[in-house]
């Protein structure tokens, strides 16, 4: 159990080593771009309005630059934990057809197939409505499974637990996150994954659980999305695709035309 879970972790830094591949860096850029953007929008955006609440609610008599300095450290750490869970959901919404891009991409790369660009926007276009109907999929099983943990965070003693529990649901929900893009190029529905990647837990824990680290990080977060669609195409090529269900007809005429 501990082996898988190690080789699930093993494969995001393998994912950081691939993305700096010459032949893919056209691909990792973009999710970069939107990444900077929705970052530092964010931050901009939360930055603001909060300054705005100060100025409305905080009494004359408060207005002190130590009981500013509390406050603003207080809402620095609170938007790091938000910003743990909402910055990922909000990029990778956004940038899933891309996403897809790049893990057809890496996949190509990974098993010494040619990395072709021409038909790369083509492509994009065609894959939108299938990426973003299998992010609506998941944001569905998202607050599905937040409800209960919230309501756990607020019972006594039980709450005790809430800190684990969150951490182990973002290692899982991170797993199926990015195992979605390779898997799903192959025609695996996100149900199918699910049941897939629950054979396999620990691997799947492992993966996702060095991605939620890498995602709380401010700055580095930004990078962890092209990591973690690249980890985990090596993980679908390396381990899930061998391990698992057949390829379905349609990965079989992707890889025919290849």
């Amino acid at each position: 159990m501990l082996e898988q879970f190690f080789l699930g972790a093993h494969y995001v830094g393998k994912g950081a080593g691939i993305i700096q591949q010459a032949k893919l860096r056209r691909f990792v850029i973009i999710p970069i771009i939107i990444n900077l953007f929705v970052f530092f929008g964010l931050i901009w955006l939360s930055g603001y309005y909060f300054a705005s609440l100060l100025d409305t609610f905080l009494p004359a008599w408060l207005d002190w630059a130590i009981i500013q300095f509390i406050l603003w450290t207080f809402f620095a750490l609170l938007a790091l934990v938000v910003f743990a869970y909402t910055f990922t959901l909000i990029t990778n919404f956004i940038a899933a057809p891309f996403n897809s891009l790049l893990a057809e991409k890496v996949e190509r790369y990974l098993t010494g197939q040619t990395v072709e660009t021409s038909d790369s926007f083509s492509q994009l276009l065609k894959s939108i409505p299938v990426t973003m109907a299998s992010e609506v999929r998941k944001l569905i099983y998202l607050v599905m499974w937040m409800i209960p943990l919230i309501i756990i965070s607020f019972i006594p003693v039980l709450n005790i637990l809430s800190p684990a529990l969150w951490l182990i649901f973002s290692a899982w929900m991170l797993s199926l996150e990015y195992t979605d893009y390779p898997m799903g190029n192959h025609g695996y529905t996100f149900g199918r994954i699910k049941k897939r990647m629950k054979k396999s837990r620990p691997l799947a824990l492992g993966f996702g659980g060095a991605l939620t680290i890498l995602t709380s990080i401010p700055l580095i977060n930004i990078v962890a999305m092209p990591i973690g669609v690249a980890g985990a195409t090596a993980l679908w090529v390396d381990v899930i695709s061998k391990t698992g269900d057949t390829p379905t007809r349609h990965s079989q005429a992707l890889q025919s035309t290849e």
